[in-house]
């Protein structure tokens, strides 16, 4: 069983390297808000739940059907046989196929932007501290920052690793059969996305069952690193 960890306030001096720490020390920790940030998670939240019941606003946000395998870059309404959710690639122009003017809609845009911006920002600062004792991260750190961002229509990112993405879940969905997202909360956010540098090993067991690890290339560890916020909403990012 996990150790239990008090939350870190994020507006302590030092917090950042607190966390950073803790996900060295247990690879998760748990953040404590400040309320205007804690305000706006919940007001993300219902402003999802108005968009998901208004039929305009669904069917403005929907992801275009050629654009849904596009992991790494789709914006919009997603939804599937057993949960539907809105999925943002903020630094990447997202292109709805037409105009979105439903107020539902432009609301939870508004808010969902707002969230992410404010939560990568609290990654990247534990990020930084991270990259203090780690040349290779801090390369990585010091190669974004000089990277361009995805242009005006790009579909992907070119820079080593897939753009932050948040996800907001349908709270409707959590009482039903394989429930909205309950492993990571009703709401996720992943800084960066750094499948280009993990693969998946089968990993076999004495029963014949076949388990998948993510690992680092040429590694047998995963990398994962968490920071969990709230009861119902978590970031992770994959340690690069």
């Amino acid at each position: 069983m996990a150790a239990s960890h008090e939350s870190i306030d994020v507006t302590t001096i030092n917090w950042a390297e607190d966390a950073a720490r803790e996900l060295k020390a247990h690879v998760y920790t748990t953040l404590k808000l400040p309320p205007d940030l804690g305000k706006r998670v919940q007001q993300l939240y219902g402003d999802a739940e108005r968009a998901f019941d208004d039929r305009a606003s669904r069917r403005q946000l929907r992801v275009p059907e050629d654009d849904r395998d596009d992991l790494d870059a789709r914006n919009g309404f997603i939804d599937d046989r057993k949960r539907e959710w809105l999925e943002l690639h903020t630094s990447i122009p997202a292109d709805f196929g037409g105009p979105v003017d439903a107020p539902p809609a432009t609301r939870l845009l508004e808010c969902a932007c707002a969230v992410e911006h404010a939560f990568r920002a609290l990654c990247q600062q534990v990020l930084e501290v991270l990259a203090r004792s780690s040349p290779p991260l801090a390369a990585l750190v010091a190669e974004e920052a000089r990277s361009p961002l995805p242009p005006p229509g790009a579909r992907e990112s070119s820079r080593g690793f897939a753009e932050s993405m948040l996800r907001v879940y349908d709270s409707s969905f959590r009482q039903r059969e394989g429930e909205g997202h309950y492993d990571m909360g009703l709401l996720t956010l992943i800084p960066r996305s750094t499948s280009p540098g993990l693969q998946i090993n089968e990993a076999f067991t004495p029963e014949g069952e076949s388990r998948a690890i993510l690992c680092p290339p040429g590694g047998k560890q995963p990398m994962l690193r968490g920071l969990c916020v709230g009861p119902r909403g978590r970031i992770y990012a994959a340690d690069r």
